[in-house]
């Protein structure tokens, strides 16, 4: 994008999904409790670890949507598809825990998912409302 640049935390587009399937995977399976423990320490920490892991899922999942169309009308309706997609994902892979012998069906997880995803979105496009503030600035001064 003219004069826009990729926040840092996108560099890395492939990772964070291969990184996504990988925990679920562990988790799933149980394996790797005792590394999670950590989390547990912290009041609320697994449930803050999943409102972070989906603000940024959101994130990593619309920037593209922004780097490649250019009609404002058609970007909007690509990242509501898309937010929808992962809202689907997210409450199918946590409603999935239910018939998982080492994992339960916690209803706060998904409460913290969908708050994660709701903040990611805010965030995108109070962040797409500043990169067409700064294409109007860049085209106006051209």
């Amino acid at each position: 994008m003219n004069g826009v640049r990729t926040p840092a935390y996108l560099k890395l587009k492939y990772t964070y999904p291969l990184l996504l399937v990988i925990i679920v995977m562990c988790a799933n399976f149980g394996i790797g409790r005792a590394a999670m423990g950590v989390i547990y320490v912290v009041p609320l920490g697994d449930k803050i670890m999943h409102m972070i892991f989906n603000f940024f899922l959101v994130l990593v999942f619309l920037e593209p949507v922004s780097r490649k169309v250019s009609e404002i009308d058609l970007i909007h309706r690509t990242a509501i598809r898309r937010v929808g997609l992962i809202l689907l994902f997210v409450t199918l892979e946590e409603a999935s825990q239910y018939y998982l012998p080492n994992r339960s069906l916690d209803s706060l997880d998904l409460i913290f998912n969908w708050m994660g995803i709701g903040l990611g979105s805010v965030f995108w496009k109070f962040r797409m409302l500043h990169i067409q503030r700064l294409r109007a600035d860049f085209s106006s001064a051209g």
